[in-house]
C-alpha cells in the first residue's frame, strides 16, 4: 500500500486483507528501494518453493520439497495467516508512537525440530498446517495479526480488546490436537506439543528495534512469570471480571 492515510485503524486494515507493506506518503526514495527488495527477496523465495512443490507433485516424491528449519514459509490454507516480513512490515509501519499500544503472544511446537529431522519437508509442512488450523478455530474471535515464523514457531500481534488466558488456550490446542492422533500414530510421527505464551507488552528496548517484541512472545513460552488471565486492550492489561 502507498498512501497518505497513516491512522492506525487504516494500517490495521491493510495488514489484515493481505498487504505485505504499508508506506506512507511524501515518499522517501531510499526507504522505497530497501522497501523493494526486500519484496523482491520474497517473491524469489516464494517461486524457488513453489518450483519444488510443483516438482514434488509431478514426481510424487517428498524428497524434492526443500526448506530449512527457520525459515518462515507460508502454509497452505491458513486463512488468518501473513507472511512474516509482512508482519514486521507492520510493526516499522507504526512507528514510535504506535509500537507503545503494542502486544505480542506466540504459539511454538515444542518438538517441532524432531519433526523437522524425522519427517519429509511435505509433511512438516502439513504438521503446521494442522497447527494452524487449531489455531484458526482457537482463535476466531480474537483480533489478531499471525505469523508462522520458522522453527516451528507462529507469532501474532493482537490488534484489538482481548481477553488472553494462555494455560486455557493452550489446554484447548492440544486438546484439539488430539483429533489428529490417529493419523500421527499412523503415520510414525509425533503428534505436536503446543506451548502458548502469555500477553508480551512492548519495552522501550523493542522501539529501536521492533521485531524484538516477537522474539520476546516467543522467549516467554518457556518463562510465562506473567499473569495468565489478562484482558488487554490498546496495549494495557486489565484486571479480569469477577
Amino acid at each position: 500500500m502507498i498512501t497518505s492515510v497513516s491512522d492506525r485503524a487504516s494500517i490495521d486494515q491493510a495488514f489484515k486483507n493481505g498487504a505485505s507493506d504499508y508506506v506512507t506518503k511524501p515518499l522517501d526514495k531510499l526507504e522505497l528501494h530497501a522497501r523493494l527488495r526486500t519484496v523482491k527477496r520474497l517473491v524469489d523465495e516464494q517461486k524457488h518453493l513453489r518450483q519444488l512443490e510443483f516438482q514434488v507433485n509431478v514426481q510424487a516424491s517428498y524428497s524434492t520439497l526443500e526448506f530449512e528449519f527457520d525459515t518462515p514459509i507460508m502454509l497452505p490454507d491458513f486463512d488468518r495467516g501473513i507472511e512474516f516480513h509482512a508482519l514486521q512490515n507492520y510493526l516499522l509501519t507504526l512507528g514510535v508512537k504506535g509500537l507503545y499500544s503494542v502486544a505480542a503472544v506466540a504459539i511454538c511446537v515444542e518438538n517441532a525440530f524432531a519433526s523437522y529431522r524425522m519427517a519429509p519437508r511435505l509433511a512438516f509442512r502439513t504438521m503446521l498446517s494442522d497447527v494452524a488450523s487449531v489455531i484458526e478455530d482457537c482463535l476466531k474471535t480474537e483480533s489478531l495479526l499471525i505469523s508462522y515464523a520458522g522453527k516451528g514457531n507462529f507469532v501474532g500481534i493482537l490488534t484489538g480488546p482481548s481477553e488472553w488466558n494462555a494455560v486455557d488456550i493452550e489446554l484447548q490446542m492440544n486438546t484439539m490436537m488430539e483429533d489428529f492422533g490417529s493419523i500421527y500414530l499412523s503415520d510414525r510421527q509425533q503428534l505436536p506439543r503446543i506451548k502458548v505464551s502469555p500477553v508480551v507488552s512492548n519495552s522501550l528496548f523493542s522501539l529501536t528495534r521492533p521485531s524484538l517484541i516477537l522474539e520476546r512472545a516467543i522467549a516467554s513460552t518457556s518463562n510465562q512469570t506473567a499473569p495468565q488471565n489478562q484482558r488487554y486492550r490498546s496495549g494495557i492489561s486489565l484486571p479480569t471480571r469477577a
